[in-house]
């Protein structure tokens, strides 16, 4: 997809998580996608070290947010008739 991936042996040696998100994370993600705010501390997610956490949690909102574009990609290219694409009205 062009975006940068920590490669495994470098995500490993620097302590980060890459296990399933936990709730707190899937909490923080649907935050994310509902606001577009995010703590950029990245406090609450997993990881040996500040610096595993903002990668597990950028990593996480990136794809997070590429799916809901893919989603509604999806949903547009299918002309979902909920959605009118004139000026930004609709439901969708």
């Amino acid at each position: 997809m062009g975006r940068h991936r920590w490669p495994p042996e470098v995500r490993a040696r620097l302590g980060v998580d890459d296990g399933p998100l936990d709730t707190e994370e899937l909490r923080e993600v649907a935050e994310f996608l509902r606001t577009g705010d995010h703590d950029g501390s990245f406090a609450s997610w997993r990881g040996q070290s500040i610096l595993a956490k903002c990668i597990r949690g950028t990593q996480s909102l990136e794809d997070a947010l590429v799916a809901e574009v893919q989603r509604r990609s999806e949903v547009v290219g299918g002309h979902d008739e909920s959605v009118d694409h004139r000026e930004g009205r609709g439901e969708g």
